[in-house]
This record gives structure tokens, C-alpha cells and sequence, in this order.
């Protein structure tokens, strides 16, 4: 005969199994294994210090979620500028751009944050109008 206390116990006997279950699940599948960074082409290693990288790109307007300025690089590699001065702030606009990836949650969901070191604009003579920002 099952009398209230025993009814108890059993509850709280399969209470804590549901527990010790869950959180024994969610510690084996729940959470991703720590890896190294990865670097923006594929490799783990970077050819500079600190991640630290240059290259050509092109400003352009991204008419996403408000709107926002990116970097697109001559590979096509989608850059976000977390810290784009308002006068390079121009679509089409053809640049060279020194910085490095940043670690940065954003709300865009496009390209990757990346802090600009210097930037300047490249002109077709070869002449750079530049702005050094760190």
C-alpha cells in the first residue's frame, strides 16, 4: 500500500533524476568545444602581429537593418568598420584600409567587425588622401 509519504518520495526521487539528467545533457551537447580563432582566410596564423592586416576595398552601403556602411575587398571578403569616419562614408567610394579584426558583438548580421587603424582614399594617380584614426 502506497501511502502519501511514499508518493512524495517518489516524486522527488524522479524530480532529481530529471534534474541531474538535464543538466548532464546540456553539458555534453549544450556547449561548443573552445577553439583557436580563425583567420579571415581560412588559416590560424597571421602573417602580422596582433592579427593586424591592410588591403584594398571598396565602402559600400548596406541597405540592411536601418542601413550601414561595409568594406568589400577585392575578394569580395565583407568587412564591417566599427569605427568608419563620416567622411569616408560614401558608396563606391575606393580605399585602403590598415586595422585589424575586431571581437565585437554587432547587430548587423554582415561581414566581419573589423577596427580601422588608418585609412585612405585611393585616387587613380596613385595619390592618397589618408586619416590616421588610432
Amino acid at each position: 500500500m502506497y501511502n502519501i509519504t511514499m508518493i512524495a518520495k517518489e516524486r522527488h526521487n524522479l524530480l532529481t533524476v530529471m534534474v541531474i539528467t538535464s543538466f548532464l545533457l546540456f553539458a555534453a551537447f549544450g556547449c561548443e568545444p573552445v577553439a583557436e580563432k580563425q583567420g579571415l582566410d581560412g588559416n590560424f596564423n597571421s602573417d602580422s602581429p596582433g592579427g593586424e592586416m591592410n588591403f584594398s576595398a571598396v565602402v559600400k552601403w548596406i541597405p540592411l537593418e536601418g542601413g550601414f556602411y561595409g568594406l568589400v575587398d577585392k575578394d569580395g571578403r565583407r568587412f564591417l568598420p566599427i569605427n568608419l569616419a563620416p567622411e569616408f562614408r560614401q558608396d563606391g567610394l575606393d580605399v585602403w584600409v590598415r586595422g585589424k579584426p575586431a571581437d565585437v558583438a554587432t547587430i548587423q548580421m554582415w561581414g566581419t567587425p573589423f577596427e580601422i587603424y588608418e585609412i585612405k582614399i585611393r585616387l587613380p594617380s596613385s595619390q592618397f588622401q589618408s586619416s590616421t584614426l588610432i
